[in-house]
């Protein structure tokens, strides 16, 4: 059911140097009321495993909200401007002669053919608590491996198969997270139908453990906000995940066949995670001056200890403002389990930001896939700070720029836990008119020290999964090198369409207060092999020493 309630707030804006900010628009947003059937339970260790020779459907390509050859003019205009670089940033390099903690472990994982011969691989990770406890899903595709790097008997499954699907149905956009004070693994992903003519839902699987192998309440969710009418049916786009103390949060681009608006579901754990049926909130319409957004992220609130008063999220300017942007919108969900708010502000960035070129490789210009300007890797709760970013235009070439976040919410009264205002504490751009960056990805430990990886190729580098480390008290706009090569990529790719995010998750969480050793980083991402297809690796790294840089 769809209220009108319509959640307007104010803005404390922040001057930035790149544009001048005048008056900031007003966020605003609708709430309805939605329900979730019980479950069905299956385990993923009984699930068959895949083969070879399986073809499953192509996943979906990040809708846009633009006709195709609107956001190709765009990206082309980027990648002719001559505008200077941002910023310079070093090559990636050899473990031993930077700062950035080398790898303890990185292993080759899924290829092409091995996931049901699709492209490309979004990335989902999720480490737990066990010793077999790394979690990888893939558009179509799910792995466990153990904390060594190997693969579990029996893997990969197919999302499908997993909750019972026939392989005909496409699959696409998995998310997936650990929650370290109940220790379930959360994964989620849509089914689609890409002409619109039947039911296109959310797939949300929890386990009923800590063993990312065992069994699952799965849950399968319409779309909340708009209904079918006339033989449409509503589709759920990028859906992304966060979690808090007291739910989860599932948003997604909602298209019918166009772009409509965005959509939040807000679902208590409490009866998701005893595999009952439940009642929830869910917000739609967001929207900044008058201008619908996309691609809001929810933030994964990961670590034990903080227990924020609102859950957080954030938004960049995306597909309907107009290049070059400058700010984020930054929202807080108060009071998640009774009458829910959501409230937003601005806050200005200290760069300007258009839509990516393309990246190029050698015997390739500017094609390879680089995007839009949304956040597309998942964005993380530290400590006060949300951790996010997005692929920019770096003259004619794709840069990343990395945004540390501090939001503040009113303390007591009638607005108490919405959103008073933001500041940027950190932001900096990994870049250089020599290379291209894409799909970057931040993670911090508990003490802030923060782990990224990202794609990187250029004129003499093939597609290649990149990560580094920075010091929580590293100098604010700067990073101690330009990363390690995790895998580097081995041959020309000729798909066009790359993986829309990479990702990273935090291990040994629980061991980690009693040891007085941070914990380690997963990170997961798509690289090209030789014979012109995809794979992906896995890399484990950290501060586990006081005595590293």
């Amino acid at each position: 059911m769809v209220s009108s309630v319509v959640a307007a707030v104010g803005f404390v804006p922040l001057t930035a140097t790149a544009q001048a900010q005048t008056a900031a628009p007003q966020a605003s947003s609708e709430r309805g009321a939605g329900t979730a059937a019980a479950p069905f339970v299956r385990r993923l260790d009984t699930t068959p495993q895949m083969t070879g020779s399986e073809q499953h459907p192509q996943p979906l390509p990040p809708l846009k909200g633009v006709d195709p050859a609107t956001f190709a003019l765009r990206k082309a205009r980027t990648a002719q401007s001559p505008a200077n670089p941002t910023v310079a940033s070093p090559l990636p390099a050899k473990p031993q002669s930077l700062e950035t903690p080398g790898a303890g472990i990185v292993f080759n994982s899924t290829t092409e053919v091995g996931c049901g011969n699709v492209t490309p691989a979004d990335q989902a990770i999720a480490a737990g608590d066990t010793a077999v406890g790394v979690l990888q899903a893939i558009n179509v595709c799910v792995n466990v491996f153990d904390k060594s790097g190997n693969l579990q008997a029996g893997y990969p499954k197919s999302l499908t198969s997993f909750v019972g699907l026939p392989s005909s149905t496409p699959t696409s956009d998995p998310r997936a997270i650990f929650d370290w004070i109940n220790h379930r693994y959360i994964v989620a992903f849509i089914q689609f139908d890409r002409n619109f003519a039947s039911a296109s839902s959310y797939w949300i699987a929890i386990s009923t453990g800590d063993n990312p192998a065992g069994g699952y309440c799965l849950y399968n969710l319409p779309v909340q906000s708009v209904a079918p009418s006339g033989g449409v049916f509503p589709l759920p786009d990028f859906p992304r995940l966060g979690q808090d103390r007291q739910a989860i949060y599932l948003a997604s681009n909602i298209f019918n066949p166009s772009y409509k608006w965005e959509e939040i579901l807000v679902l208590p754990k409490t009866p998701l995670y005893a595999c009952g049926s439940t009642s929830f909130s869910f917000f739609f319409n967001l929207q900044l001056g008058g201008v619908v957004t996309d691609t809001t992220q929810p933030a994964n609130v990961f670590n034990p200890p903080d227990n924020p008063r609102s859950e957080y999220l954030v938004t960049s300017k995306n597909i309907f403002f107009s290049n070059p942007k400058n700010g984020l919108v930054v929202w807080a969900i108060h009071s998640p389990l009774s009458s829910p708010t959501l409230t937003g502000t601005t806050v200005a960035t200290a760069n300007n930001y258009s839509t990516p070129p393309n990246a190029s490789q050698p015997g390739g210009t500017n094609d390879i896939d680089t995007g839009d300007n949304r956040i597309s890797g998942m964005a993380m709760y530290n400590a006060g700070s949300i951790y996010a970013s997005i692929n920019a235009a770096n003259g004619s070439r794709s840069e990343a720029i990395l945004y540390q976040i501090q939001p503040f919410v009113t303390a007591g009264g009638a607005n108490d836990g919405q959103i008073a205002s933001a500041k940027i504490l950190n932001e900096f751009v990994h870049g250089s008119s020599a290379f291209d960056v894409y799909y970057a990805t931040q993670q911090p430990d508990p003490e802030g020290n923060v782990t990224y990886a990202w794609n990187f190729s250029s004129p003499s580098n093939f597609a290649s999964l990149v990560y580094s480390s920075r010091r929580a008290a590293q100098s604010v706009g700067t990073e101690p090198d330009g990363g390690i090569f995790a895998v580097q990529g081995g041959g020309f790719y000729n798909q066009g369409r790359w993986g829309d995010y990479t990702a990273v998750a935090p291990g040994g969480l629980a061991s980690g207060g009693n040891t007085g050793s941070n914990p380690v980083m997963y990170f997961a991402g798509m690289f090209a092999r030789s014979d012109g297809t995809w794979q992906t690796a896995i890399g484990r790294n950290g501060y586990t020493a006081i005595t590293q840089p």
